[in-house]
């Protein structure tokens, strides 16, 4: 199945983190913060848990819904292997952040068409700007984050795009980015947090997308009931 390039967001707009209640603050919990929550757009996005620490976002794992894919994609799930289910079918924009790092941005250059003010055309290049949207198999990638998140596995795979490598000690996790070379470290607890919701999220979009994919034999083992192994 085809991957898709991921569609540019609208901009955000501030608001007061205690009207968002699945926001996570860890620290300074008595002052006032903000953030720029999600916008509605053609991909929709998902309500996604936010670390937030000193004002700034540092965790972010989330998806963006994409309907057409949905909808190709669950017409053949009787049709091809389990394994194609996990690894090509039902690509989704993803994004994930760690350590306030856009872990998907490789900082690479891009060209932007400016007008001067006579009117000549300026061709420029600038960094490529944050965030950054990666079209991920959305089961196969959660199945890899969990298996790094629970210390089975050291690497996570992005299906021909690049690698994040997982330290897991007792009371952090670093995420290292063969993407653009940055690192992010974070604690378990926070990574499990951002996890698990991701996780319940995605589960109920997939289910409700397409139910037939409740009755796969493998539906129990990309989303089981509960993660002992992250406990």
């Amino acid at each position: 199945m085809r991957k898709r390039d991921a569609k540019p967001i609208k901009p955000w707009v501030t608001a007061r983190l205690p009207l968002f209640p699945w926001v996570n603050l860890t620290e300074d919990m008595n002052q006032p913060k903000e953030y720029m929550p999600y916008s509605n757009t053609l991909l929709r996005q998902s309500r996604a848990y936010l670390s937030v620490r000193s004002n700034a976002i540092v965790i972010i794992l989330d998806f963006k819904e994409d309907t057409e894919s949905m909808i190709e994609d669950g017409g053949v799930i009787h049709a091809v292997p389990t394994a194609a289910l996990e690894y090509t079918c039902f690509c989704l924009p993803t994004r994930f952040q760690c350590g306030g790092f856009d872990l998907f941005n490789d900082g690479r250059a891009e060209s932007i068409l400016t007008a001067a003010s006579n009117g000549d055309l300026i061709l420029t290049e600038r960094a490529r700007e944050q965030p950054v949207w990666l079209p991920l198999p959305a089961i196969g990638f959660h199945m890899g984050l969990l298996l790094c998140l629970s210390g089975e596995a050291s690497e996570l795979e992005l299906f021909g795009q690049g690698n994040l490598r997982f330290t897991v000690n007792t009371g952090t996790i670093s995420i290292h980015s063969y993407i653009n070379g940055r690192s992010g470290l974070e604690a378990r607890d926070d990574m499990v947090m951002a996890f698990l919701d991701y996780s319940q999220r995605l589960r109920k979009y997939l289910s409700e997308s397409v139910p037939a994919l409740q009755d796969h034999p493998s539906w129990p083992i990309w989303f089981p009931s509960s993660f002992p192994e992250l406990a």
